[in-house]
């Protein structure tokens, strides 16, 4: 164990000789591994990536010795951390079958809440960039919404997965994304789903008409949510409530 802990000491210098380092990092981890001590040879593998990555400016070496580090690794909250930065840098070197699988895992490990709304999020995010995986992204999206009904950045994510898509999904991520946002973005996704329900029998012109009042309450005298609001009501054969949103 002291030699182990005597090569760990060399191995990491606050230097600019960052090759040196990389290279004693990975002699340290291999005699760790070989004495056992598989939580340091982890660790030291991690090191190296570390430096590989922001000093040496070498991503495909990063993500070998961050395999390592996770072939070593048992710890759950810490094999989470390893999986973190091997999605970011496979996504970064366009491995996007690895970055998904290793952001799964992220999902799979992370603590139930916020923690997990966001890795399913970044799941999201790199399906999102198929255009087979369309159903699967938004999937991902709904579970971090799912996750935590509050995280706005999932809801807003949502409704721009499934704009161009069918109405009524669309006017559920709309109603969602509204709920969470600031008085100009909920008056704005409002009037979308308004503008949604005027092209549908179901839910009609009824319903245009309470999320147009909706997104007044929400930014009194806007100048589209009005114009908006009037046309619904004369669409629905009520002159004199257009004539009052005029």
């Amino acid at each position: 164990d002291r030699d182990v802990t005597g090569v760990q000491t060399c191995a990491l210098p606050i230097s600019g000789e960052w090759v040196r380092a990389v290279r004693l990092a990975d002699r340290a981890a291999d005699l760790a591994r070989k004495c056992g001590e598989a939580k340091l040879a982890g660790e030291l593998f991690a090191r190296a990536a570390a430096t590989w990555e922001t000093q040496l400016g070498r991503p495909e070496n990063a993500l070998l010795r961050l395999r390592d580090a996770l072939a070593q690794e048992t710890d759950d909250p810490a094999r989470r951390e390893l999986l973190v930065s091997i999605a970011r840098v496979s996504g970064l070197l366009g491995l996007h079958g690895e970055a998904l699988a290793a952001q799964r895992e992220v999902a799979r490990l992370s603590p139930a809440g916020r923690p997990r709304a966001e890795a399913f999020l970044i799941e999201s995010r790199l399906l999102a960039r198929s255009p087979d995986a369309a159903a699967e992204a938004d999937a991902a999206c709904a579970s971090a919404l799912a996750q935590d009904p509050t995280y706005r950045e999932a809801a807003e994510e949502l409704v721009r997965l499934r704009r161009g898509g069918p109405s009524a999904p669309l006017r559920e991520a709309l109603t969602a994304a509204a709920d969470l946002s600031s008085p100009q973005a909920r008056t704005a996704y409002l009037i979308e789903r308004g503008d949604l329900e005027l092209l549908e029998a179901s839910p009609g012109v009824a319903a245009a008409r309470a999320s147009f009042a909706l997104a007044l309450e929400a930014v009194p005298d806007h100048p589209l949510a009005l114009a908006r609001l009037a046309a619904a009501a004369e669409a629905d054969g009520d002159p004199l409530a257009a004539a009052e949103a005029v």
